[in-house]
């Protein structure tokens, strides 16, 4: 079986701090036999050909390096709101993305196409697939992550993603919420499959045993973004300190949102109790989520409707022994359950999410119960599973 991958957020040099997901899973299908060839935006800095883990990477350049700035860094839509000038290099974001495509399609004989997001990828593959002889297409099958279903609404986006979805061999959500979403832009339900990003637990976030959890320290991981919810975590940190001074937050992830974050910061008076550490390297994380007491997710549907697809950096947590807070958002419910494996807040309710974070560090024992049960849960999302499922689902589309 040889794929060509076509993905907007891959690793740009080793030991990068972007999300490393699509790079995992092609790696892991390389381990089973999979060819993998894929196609992402270049950036200053990175090669335009290189081989990573045994997958042949192509970057495309759609701009002068120093202005390679759409993808990459918090994700295309980011940094649209975050430059204005970006949209500038949309159209040539897409053009070459297409071309880079058309050049693989023609230089390789392909099995399928695995397109990550509906926009802008699994669009300019489907256009590019109807470029191609009918008797030369090839399958293509796409995975939404969340941002691209949730957050592009209204004309023309949704007849976009509709117009794409009706051309798709077959299209892959992250949650159960996903795929009532798609249901409802058209989609066919046997044509979905539920498969989210998976999570290297058996190697890489697991508790690490020579470091010592902080009482009260809290830790959030993510995109500063909107949907993320960091002001409300901001909040809640501003009233637990009337009872916990010592209580701790540290932020890790970069982002549009960060100015306004720092200066909610001061707003707050909150300097002594809040560290912004930008972003670190995936390979910093698991220390990190083992030293924390509770880890916090007090994620929001924002002003556009965006909102998480599934919430990969739970699983991490999870994985490493640390106990969770969550918003009750429907694609977060495929991860924790309430009371069971975690503890579920309000959204956008920095009173409710201060009592659920003061509930864990006062008791001790419901907090280490519900990091056991986490723990064990997270399992189901190892990528050993996610491989397996996305390996079987490439070989059905083949038969």
């Amino acid at each position: 079986m040889r794929i060509l991958v076509v993905a907007s957020t891959f690793p740009r040099r080793p030991g990068d701090t972007e999300p490393p997901f699509v790079f995992e899973l092609c790696r892991r299908l390389q381990n089973r036999g999979v060819t993998v060839d894929l196609i992402a935006p270049h950036a200053p800095l990175a090669k335009t050909m290189e081989v990573m883990d045994g997958t042949n990477v192509y970057r495309y350049r759609y701009a002068p390096e120093s202005l390679e700035l759409l993808a990459y860094q918090g994700g295309i839509l980011a940094n649209l709101r975050r430059h204005w000038y970006a949209f500038l290099l949309v159209p040539g974001f897409l053009l070459l993305q297409g071309l880079a495509v058309r050049r693989r399609l023609q230089a390789e004989k392909y099995d399928l196409v695995h397109a990550h997001w509906i926009i802008p990828q699994g669009l300019v593959c489907v256009l590019v697939s109807l470029m191609c002889a009918r008797g030369n297409r090839v399958p293509i099958v796409c995975t939404s992550h969340g941002g691209d279903l949730y957050a592009l609404r209204g004309w023309p986006f949704s007849s976009i993603k509709k117009f794409v979805m009706k051309r798709l061999a077959h299209l892959c959500v992250v949650s159960r919420a996903m795929q009532d979403f798609s249901i409802t832009l058209g989609m066919k339900p046997e044509n979905i499959s539920v498969l989210p990003m998976g999570v290297d637990l058996k190697n890489t976030f697991r508790p690490m045993v020579n470091t010592a959890r902080h009482e009260n320290r809290l830790l959030f991981v993510g995109r500063l973004v909107e949907k993320k919810g960091v002001t409300h975590a901001l909040e809640a940190v501003a009233i637990l300190k009337k009872s916990i001074p010592d209580i701790e937050l540290l932020v890790v992830g970069d982002g549009p949102e960060l100015p306004a974050l720092q200066q909610k910061i001061t707003q707050l008076g909150l300097e002594q109790n809040v560290k912004l550490a930008g972003s670190v390297r995936n390979t910093d994380l698991p220390g990190l989520y083992s030293s924390a007491a509770v880890f916090v997710m007090p994620a929001v549907v924002d002003s556009r409707g965006d909102q998480e697809g599934f919430g990969l950096v739970l699983v991490e947590a999870m994985g490493c022994g640390c106990a969770v807070v969550a918003s009750d958002l429907p694609p977060i419910r495929d991860i924790v359950q309430h009371g069971q494996n975690g503890l579920l807040t309000e959204p956008g309710d920095a009173k409710d999410l201060a009592d659920k974070i003061r509930k864990l560090l006062q008791d001790r024992e419901l907090r280490t119960r519900l990091a056991t049960k986490g723990r064990e849960s997270a399992g189901r999302f190892d990528w050993d599973e996610t491989t397996t499922q996305y390996h079987k689902l490439f070989a059905r589309m083949l038969s």
